[in-house]
């Protein structure tokens, strides 16, 4: 098994979000690739932890405006949160979430959620105009990508996916 990474999402401009920890796949042309089993603890803010409830595996990218999820068994097959690029320290992975989500869904649809808090946290916390700009036009891009079903949302993720589920003692 690789070693772990700290997911460690915060909301602009330092606000803390997710914090979780996956394991290192490997890494291609795309970026890094991480996985957590079902089970995985996760927790927002100072919420109480949540646990995984499947298998997962993670993109975390290089200089691109997002980060992709790809779930094993949940009917959002696909989540990739527009966020700022990676910012890696060690074994630590840091990304501002900036609302606007695209998902595919297991049945096929492909949509994009959360453009009502986008809009209201642009204004509440004062994302900077090209944060704005870089944000829609990620977001413009992805859902075209993985509408598409461009890589690295096409099947790239399957490998990563069937050697996550090794890992975790699946067949």
């Amino acid at each position: 098994m690789g070693s772990a990474v700290h997911i460690d999402f915060r909301k602009w401009p330092d606000r803390l979000h997710w914090q979780f920890a996956m394991q290192r796949l490997g890494e291609d042309e795309h970026g890094t690739w991480l996985w957590a089993p079902s089970g995985t603890m996760a927790r927002r803010g100072d919420e109480p932890p949540k646990q995984f409830r499947s298998l997962a595996v993670k993109l975390v990218t290089r200089r691109r405006w997002w980060t992709a999820i790809w779930n094993d068994d949940r009917e959002d097959e696909l989540y990739v949160d527009i966020a700022t690029p990676a910012q890696w320290s060690g074994d630590r992975v840091t990304l501002i979430d900036l609302d606007l989500d695209v998902v595919r869904w297991r049945h096929g649809g492909v949509e994009v959620l959360d453009e009502d808090e986008f809009a209201e946290h642009q204004v509440a916390y004062g994302y900077p105009d090209h944060v704005v700009d870089r944000a829609r036009s990620a977001t413009a891009q992805v859902f075209l990508d993985v509408e598409g079903r461009n890589e690295p949302f096409g099947n790239v993720a399957h490998p990563w996916l069937q050697a996550a589920r090794r890992l975790d003692g699946a067949p």
